[in-house]
């Protein structure tokens, strides 16, 4: 096991071009990145699934208004660490005042 794990936040600015996803997948992989967060993937929650592949899986992804964020991990981190992993409700935009009804 390594000593160390690698993470990646990346505005990749649209993920719904074909060239664009290789070149994302290429990019983790020369890096080796064991956990990846991209954001402004743009995608929709049924495209998402479409992009793990046989190293990295989906962990979380979350969506408001097309401009999703994922997150990342690599079949063998997730062999080799122990961790928990939850979801928290989106309750809407924070900065948004609510409307009194």
């Amino acid at each position: 096991m390594a000593n160390s794990i690698s993470f990646l936040s990346w505005n990749v600015r649209g993920l719904n071009v074909l060239q664009k996803r290789l070149c994302t997948w290429d990019v983790l992989q020369r890096h080796k990145i064991e956990i990846a967060m991209l954001q402004e993937t743009h995608l929709l929650e049924t495209d998402v699934y479409k992009m793990q592949n046989n190293i990295y899986r989906v962990v979380t992804f979350s969506s408001f208004s097309k401009k999703s964020i994922i997150s990342y991990e690599t079949q063998d981190l997730r062999k080799s660490c122990q961790y928990n992993c939850c979801k928290i409700p989106n309750r809407g935009n924070p900065y948004k005042p609510q409307q009194s009804e």
